[in-house]
């Protein structure tokens, strides 16, 4: 059988189990929480190489239409 100790222990736990269970949701909430943030992050630093990529590529075909445009000027042709 349970002495009055036991009972009252064991009452504070069951009149504490909402807080714990509040405690428990909120701590899910932050670790969603900074999943989330964390993926967003990552996501934000890939897209940030993408775009340096992607302007990587178009300086290099820039300057690839400028080699070729600059071989037919050179043959004689007056520009202005």
């Amino acid at each position: 059988m349970y002495s009055n100790d036991n009972a009252r222990s064991l009452l504070k736990k069951i009149l504490d189990f909402p807080s714990q269970k509040s405690t428990e949701i909120r701590l899910l909430v932050k670790l969603i929480a900074e999943a989330v943030l964390s993926y967003k992050k990552q996501f934000l630093k890939d897209l940030e190489q993408a775009l340096y990529a992607s302007k990587i590529i178009f300086y290099a075909q820039g300057f690839i239409l400028m080699q070729e445009v600059r071989v037919p000027i050179t043959e004689d042709v007056d520009i202005y």
